[in-house]
């Protein structure tokens, strides 16, 4: 995006209106977002999205010996635990 828009192309923002109730961001038509090209102040101050992810692995191996029902018997169990969490944030302005 930044790459795609001059900062003396347009201006940051427009002057205050009383009849509206919202910031009037500048741009500039002629780009190939949405007919025009992006403001990239406008892009910033609308806001953002946070991720985080975390992932737990464990790998375990269970051995039992089972002598007392046979002399050398035993049980061999692997046990694999994943546990996974994903946290996202979005805040805008508008």
């Amino acid at each position: 995006m930044v790459m795609e828009s001059n900062p003396v192309d347009f201006p940051v923002r427009f002057p205050d209106d009383p009849n509206v109730d919202y910031i009037r961001w500048g741009g500039k038509s002629g780009g190939k977002y949405n007919s025009g090209f992006r403001n990239p102040y406008a892009e910033m101050a609308r806001g953002y999205q946070s991720q985080f992810e975390s992932t737990v692995m464990a790998n375990l191996k269970f051995e039992q010996k089972l002598d007392f029902l046979t002399e050398g018997l035993f049980c061999r169990s692997p046990v694999f635990v994943q546990e996974l969490e994903l946290y996202e944030h979005q805040s805008f302005s508008w």
